[in-house]
């Protein structure tokens, strides 16, 4: 029997579904069967002493038994079937549970409506011909048990409807569908555009709209955009983007007002009508540093749907804007004196210069108190060091002063690299190292994480200007840096293009950022980085956005808790992380975290959890609009070791409330450009008729091996025995 043989016997057999299976050639196997079997025959063809046909035919069969049995321990012969079963179509229906379902429209309560439509009998004809799976579209898509109203809660900030079709196979496995529903009052806020999505969908999508069609009068602000940090005395911008409907040249009027009830700015607008988006700017001129909660209202003349939407809340940190530097030469130099001069230039840079003479005092002052200036400084800069025999008391009582004082501080070495006089400013964990060397380049400068660093926005408008700066002379050593210093600017050998080190890098140690530069020839670019003619654009920036980034540095404490934003709608919960640090920068994992939040209505607290990657997390529900403050505390074992604090704010409005009406022109676009069709609450019967899709084809597979090992060998000895048993009784052996 050849392989080709089998599954023909099998159907003869009326067992079509099943098949038969050997390891190795089934000629081989065919061939050894038919051995076994005349084997056994010619072994009892004749006996001694002789013995009766029967017996003889059933002690080769026996035999034949037991080699078949062996064969079958090498072959392996296994059994499987597979069959296939109809199941009626899937079928699943999508429910938005965002906040917009539960809101009042000039038809009602639209959870109400959505009640109703759950009652409908229509379901049950659906349910004759579709398999129904039931999903929520909140937060995330989540199945249902069954059609249960009470198991929506309208709690989701935030709608994405082409999220909802697109993650049904994930949810599901991969189950095949072709159809789905879709009921939704059509709000859409989040995500991709859901018509060109519904297009390239391979199920078609039938809309049922939940909420009324009628359009209502009502402005609201859609976004507002800005800087989130400003500068005390220097003017800002807020960009306030309104959308209205049913108030076409309507006046109304935005006002952006402070904290204290104070109107920064005002200005009179004409409103859309057809729920056009228009901009505005508002300018405001911030008085005081600190943290300022603004908020952007706008006034109208018309009775409104709703005036929640009227109002919303921007926060901005308002930081100095002047910063005030003290600046120690080593030497008189060209690089001091052309940074005196740009930031002459500079509004928002006030630099005190210092330099020490070769006796190692400051030119035309002896008594120059560097605690007193180091108290009223934001940044420490230092060009170049004092010879070496001349700088053991004025440069000891600057570095005694800054170690009571600590300041970023930004060193210029020039050509020479000292250890001890750096680690002196920087502290002893200085992350850079230095070899000598006799060779000095010409190299030219290129930026390297400057922009990413310290401002990515220019990147693109200064890029050119990089090409024509005149190159830096090398330092007489070879830098080497460790750790997470970030290299913003490197050296280049124009000839070769091979990197000759960093000219200016940059990292954080003990709460402080700092910055060195390498090599000399800076104040050449001042006016030679667009030739003879040019201005000193780049040099000024290099300037204004280091000393920037090195003044705003904050304070690293073993606790550090953030929300993961400062401005949350009304009914959004508030993500909050954290992050525990041993002395020497380790993650903690073994901490208690509890933080206590004070809100408008109430004082509650919540405990983090850790996660894997070593993250404490927890999430809070605001109860009330308004401002909140949050102080976290940490523990280990008992002991406390941080303490941290911040703040959030929780404004009325809620991005959900910008669905007045239903989008009935959105949810007949999905489900035209699908293959679907949209239908209203009262005609759902109408679904079961019109709603077609192919009954689905499940195959079960079944498989087994005929004989176990241990089975055959239990086979084989047991005829083998009982064969032996028989020929033993017989005198045959």
């Amino acid at each position: 029997m050849t392989a080709a043989y089998i599954p023909a016997a099998l159907a003869l057999l009326g067992l079509s579904d099943f098949s038969l299976d050997f390891k190795g050639s089934t000629l081989l196997l065919a061939a050894m069967i038919l051995l076994s079997f005349f084997w056994a025959i010619i072994s009892y063809r004749r006996t001694l002493p002789p013995a009766g046909i029967g017996l003889r035919l059933f002690l080769g069969f026996l035999r034949f038994a037991a080699l078949l049995t062996i064969i079958f321990l090498i072959f392996e012969p296994t059994i499987s079937r597979q069959y296939q079963r109809v199941l009626k179509p899937l079928l699943p229906v999508i429910i938005d549970n965002s906040q917009s379902m539960a809101v009042d429209d000039a038809s009602g309560k639209r959870s109400a409506q959505l009640d109703s439509l759950f009652r409908d009998p229509a379901w049950n004809s659906l349910g004759d011909k579709f398999e129904l799976v039931y999903l929520s579209a909140g937060d995330s898509l989540a199945v249902m048990e069954n059609l249960d109203f009470s198991a929506l809660s309208f709690k989701s900030i935030g709608t994405n409807l082409t999220s909802s079709w697109q993650q049904i196979p994930d949810l599901l496995d991969g189950e095949p569908f072709s159809v789905c529903i879709l009921i939704s009052d059509g709000g859409h806020n989040e995500g991709l555009e859901p018509v060109q999505a519904a297009r390239e969908s391979d199920a078609a999508i039938y809309t049922v709209g939940i909420g009324d069609t009628t359009s209502v009068i009502d402005a609201r602000i859609a976004s507002i955009s800005g800087s989130e940090i400003a500068y005390r005395g220097k003017k800002s911008e807020i960009v306030v983007r309104i959308k209205a409907v049913g108030e076409e040249n309507q006046q109304g009027s935005l006002e952006l007002i402070s904290p204290k009830g104070n109107i920064f700015a005002s200005k009179t607008i004409r409103l859309s009508g057809d729920d056009l988006l228009t901009e505005h700017t508002l300018d405001y001129t911030p008085e005081n540093t600190g943290t300022l909660q603004l908020k952007i209202r706008l006034n109208t003349t018309s009775e409104e749907w709703s005036l929640d939407n009227n109002v919303r809340t921007f926060p901005v940190e308002v930081l100095e804007s002047k910063i005030r530097a003290l600046l120690v030469s080593g030497r008189p130099n060209y690089e001091t004196a052309f940074i005196v001069q740009a930031a002459a230039r500079l509004p928002d840079i006030e630099i005190t210069s210092l330099t020490i003479d070769n006796h190692g005092e400051i030119y035309d002052d002896q008594s120059v108190n560097f605690e007193h200036l180091l108290a009223e400084t934001d940044l420490l800069m230092v060009i170049g060091f004092p010879k070496q025999g001349a700088r053991s008391a004025t440069f000891s009582r600057l570095t005694r002063a800054l170690a009571a004082h600590p300041l970023p501080v930004w060193v210029w070495t020039e050509s020479r690299y000292r250890a001890a006089e750096l680690k002196s400013l920087y502290g002893d964990d200085l992350p850079l190292s230095a070899t000598p060397t006799r060779t000095r380049y010409e190299g030219e400068a290129a930026p390297d994480r400057f922009y990413s660093v310290l401002d990515p926005d220019s990147e693109s408008s200064e890029k050119i200007l990089w090409r024509h700066i005149p190159p830096i002379q090398t330092p007489t050593f070879n830098v080497r840096l460790q750790g997470s210093v970030k290299t913003l600017v490197n050296l280049i050998d124009p000839a070769t293009g091979q990197s000759l080190g960093p000219a200016i890098a940059v990292w954080e140690s003990s709460g402080r950022r700092h910055a060195i530069s390498f090599g000399s020839g800076y104040w050449r670019w001042s006016f030679l980085n667009q030739g003879i003619s040019g201005g000193d654009e780049l040099y000024a920036g290099l300037l204004m956005k280091t000393m920037r980034w090195l003044v705003t540095s904050s304070e690293i404490q073993p606790l550090t808790i953030t929300t993961d934003r400062k401005l949350y709608s009304s009914g959004e919960n508030v993500d909050f992380s954290a992050i525990l640090r041993s002395g020497d920068g380790e993650i903690i994992k073994s901490g208690q975290i509890e933080i206590t939040l004070r809100g408008p209505e109430s004082i509650s607290k919540i405990l983090l959890e850790l996660d894997k990657n070593g993250n404490y997390r927890g999430v809070f529900q605001p109860e009330g609009v308004g401002d909140y403050t949050f102080e976290g505390t940490a523990e280990v074992n008992g002991e406390s070791i941080g303490i941290d604090s911040g703040s959030f704010a929780v404004e009325l409005y809620n991005i959900e409330k910008e669905t007045l009406r239903q989008n009935r022109e959105l949810l007949q676009a999905i489900a035209s450009e699908s293959g679907g069709a949209y239908v209203i609450p009262d005609s759902l019967q109408i679904l079961a008729d019109i709603i077609n899709a192919p009954t689905r084809t499940v195959t079960t597979s079944w498989q087994r091996r005929i004989f176990l090992n241990w089975d055959l060998w239990a086979i084989v000895i047991s005829l083998l025995a009982l064969e032996w048993f028989i020929r033993k009784r017989r005198g045959m052996l």
